[in-house]
């Protein structure tokens, strides 16, 4: 039973190595899909930069988007180790400072709220709280 167990062991780290680098490709197809909201919410902007007005259903779709993915990165986050978290924390520091366009700042924000509450160590808001107050004295 104990080589059993030992080979259960080695099977549950080989698997948590694989689904750790498969939750860091996952947040990379989530950060494309903030590009591509963002782009979008771009070109809906007329020639003076006001908003197309969007319908009900637009806003009740963007709605359940943003609360869809808010619960997803929560999961995903919550489920990750504290080596792959720290990366990822890295990761959404690094999306947020080189690439977020102001359009998509409230899809950003879900990335931001699900790196916080995702796990009550701090690092996830230690890790933003500078990035995001810079300014403030």
């Amino acid at each position: 039973e104990n080589e059993r167990t030992q080979y259960e062991k080695e099977l549950f780290e080989e698997t948590a190595l694989f689904m750790g680098d498969w939750a860091l490709d996952f947040l990379d197809r989530v950060y494309d899909l903030l590009r591509a909201a963002g782009m979008q919410e771009k070109v809906n902007k007329n020639h003076l930069g006001a908003s197309v007005r969007h319908t009900t259903s637009d806003a009740q779709q963007s709605k359940s988007f943003s609360r869809l993915l808010t619960v997803c990165l929560i999961s995903l986050f919550s489920a990750m180790d504290d080596k792959i978290y720290q990366k990822a924390v890295q990761s959404v520091c690094h999306f947020l400072i080189s690439e977020t366009l102001p359009f998509a700042a409230k899809d950003s924000s879900s990335l931001c709220k699900a790196i916080v509450v995702a796990k009550d160590d701090g690092y996830g808001f230690k890790g933003l709280v500078p990035l995001l107050t810079p300014n403030l004295t």
